[in-house]
């Protein structure tokens, strides 16, 4: 992705171009993001033998929604 944008600048893309660029590569990293954050949420905020338990369950869902709606 890096490399892209840099290959971008040195040919003295456009501003839209570098811009669009960059624009691609965030929304990649936010969905990576996204993606190793619930991860972690469901493997490290729920006890130790993987039951989450009606509120703790409900809990869990809904800080990866809230994670999930900033990254948009």
């Amino acid at each position: 992705m890096i490399p892209t944008i840099e290959r971008t600048l040195e040919q003295d893309s456009e501003c839209i171009d570098v811009l669009q660029q960059i624009t691609s590569c965030r929304g990649a990293i936010n969905g990576l993001l996204g993606v190793v954050l619930e991860d972690h949420i469901s493997t490290h905020l729920v006890d130790a033998e993987g039951e989450a338990g009606g509120d703790r369950g409900d809990a869990r869902e809904q800080l990866i929604d809230v994670v999930h709606s900033y990254l948009k």
